[in-house]
């Protein structure tokens, strides 16, 4: 029997997911970022490890078809509902432009990580 290993990334990629949650419970502050769109990069970063989580997860789970279109539609579809629970926490608002900074982040994660996975997957197959 086939001793299966520890699934770093999917627990790393619930607790990344939780923190996105609970980072978007807390109400924004009053004062102005310091750097203009400082808010889209938070959101781009966040979802590039989200996304790069995502990708690491589903190789953990033996998907293999579609992969990059799983990852896709995962993050785009947890920014979407991030967004949309912002909507109903105070001095929050559901905003497109975040929710394209999600899926910017994703799309670029996606195709770093299915670049640099294969490699991975195949050193530890020997």
């Amino acid at each position: 029997m086939k001793k299966r290993k520890f699934p770093y990334f999917t627990v790393l990629l619930a607790i990344i997911a939780v923190a996105i949650f609970l980072l978007s419970s807390y109400p924004m502050p009053k004062k102005q970022l310091p750097i203009p769109f400082l808010d889209k990069i938070y959101h781009f970063i966040a979802f590039c490890v989200f996304a790069a989580l995502s990708y690491g997860s589903l190789c953990e789970n033996n998907v293999r078809k579609r992969i990059v279109l799983w990852t896709l539609s995962i993050s785009a579809f947890y920014g979407a509902a991030i967004e949309i629970y912002q909507y109903f926490v105070p001095y929050r608002e559901c905003s497109f432009w975040d929710w394209l900074a999600d899926l910017a982040g994703a799309v670029v994660a996606a195709i770093i990580v299915s670049k640099i996975m294969p490699y991975r997957n195949k050193i530890d197959v020997q």
